[in-house]
């Protein structure tokens, strides 16, 4: 199992084509960090290991070498990358809306050795709340790609742009994937995913809520959806907006 290391990053600025940034140790991963374009608040969060550090804990802690994994928001793949550490690369397939951070992704996964994982741009959808094939939806991209987001107020200050992406099946992935494990930090898009999710085939969920964009009758609604469709929320380990469902019934 990966354990975070606490190593300075690298002093030596770090180029790839027409970008600037250094290589920053995460966790047993070395992670290309763009200093020019990524906002200083998530560069803070990555030089100092506080970047997910929740859902990379729970990561080691729940996952088993024999599972198969679906992960909602990529982002630069920091979470993908631990679970493939357990349950090898091959065996994880990972999803985000915003193509730009999936390129980064995909170069931190060959990086390190995890070219396998499999990272599609564009977004999770159960099949109750697909209007139509080949739906495309809006999403909006924040300045900190960890806000990018669904929905977003017209006030909204943090939105730098609008694009259209692809929807995914979540149930057509599971069964293509014969996924059995689902983690989930979609900002705010948790709700609608799992409301009428066939969820039979999963035995484990690692998501976090976002009720300061939702509110919390949604969330609790999430919570109660999730435990009707069989599993349990462990208290032990939820806290801090990022709940563990295991399977019950």
């Amino acid at each position: 199992m990966t354990e975070m290391q606490l190593i300075p990053p690298s002093s030596a600025e770090t180029t790839l084509p027409g970008r600037i940034g250094e290589i920053v140790p995460f966790g047993g991963f070395q992670l290309f960090v763009d200093t020019v374009h990524y906002d200083p608040v998530i560069v803070k969060a990555l030089r100092e290991r506080t970047y997910e550090a929740n859902e990379f804990r729970l990561v080691q802690k729940w996952l088993r070498p024999d599972d198969r994994v679906i992960e909602g928001g990529t982002a630069i793949g920091v979470i993908s990358m631990c679970a493939a550490a357990i349950v090898g690369a091959e065996n994880v397939m990972t999803f985000d809306a915003n193509p730009a951070i999936v390129a980064d992704a995909k170069i931190n996964f060959a990086n390190n050795g995890l070219a396998p994982i499999k990272a599609q741009a564009g977004i999770l959808k159960n099949r109750q709340h697909i209007a139509a094939p080949d739906e495309q939806v809006d999403f909006y991209i924040s300045k900190e790609f960890w806000r990018s987001r669904l929905y977003a107020a017209p006030e909204s200050t943090d939105i730098i742009s609008k694009i259209t992406v692809p929807v995914f099946c979540l149930e057509d992935e599971i069964a293509r994937h014969k996924a059995n494990v689902l983690i989930c930090d979609i900002e705010g898009g948790e709700f609608e995913l799992f409301d009428g999710a066939d969820l039979s085939d999963i035995r484990l969920i690692i998501v976090e809520t976002h009720d300061w964009l939702i509110g919390l009758p949604a969330v609790d609604a999430l919570v109660r959806n999730i435990i009707l469709a069989g599993f349990a929320i462990d208290l032990r380990d939820s806290g801090s907006n990022v709940a563990v469902f295991r399977r019950v019934m």
